[in-house]
């Protein structure tokens, strides 16, 4: 009996240890994965900082470019009637200039004496 007695105490005193160096090894794991979420939490952090930055940047943008092109579009409507009223100066000035046309009808009506 006391034979197995200290058997059992030998088995026990060996899985005492076993559970101490697999508590050691469970701890450096949790340490370890601690770290590691925290490096995680952190990375994220910053990636929502660039995400946010990045999406405010490209809203800027996206205004400006609407902006630029009202204002371009603008021009171009102000520079069609531009040109508009160019063409109806110049064919204005080539009736005028024209001496087979008197104050713009044609034919010019005949000199009497």
């Amino acid at each position: 009996r006391y034979q197995k007695q200290q058997q059992q105490q030998q088995q026990q005193a060996e899985e005492i240890l076993r559970l101490k160096e697999e508590n050691k090894t469970l701890q450096s794991d949790k340490t370890r994965m601690k770290e590691e979420h925290e490096k995680a939490l952190h990375e994220n952090k910053i990636l929502k900082k660039l995400v946010a930055h990045q999406h405010n940047n490209t809203h800027q943008e996206l205004e400006m470019a609407r902006k630029e092109k009202l204002e371009a579009d603008d021009k171009i409507r102000r520079m069609e009637q531009l040109i508009l009223t160019l063409r109806y100066h110049l064919a204005q000035a080539s009736t005028s200039s024209n001496p087979e046309h008197f104050m713009g009808f044609s034919p010019r009506p005949p000199d009497v004496y």
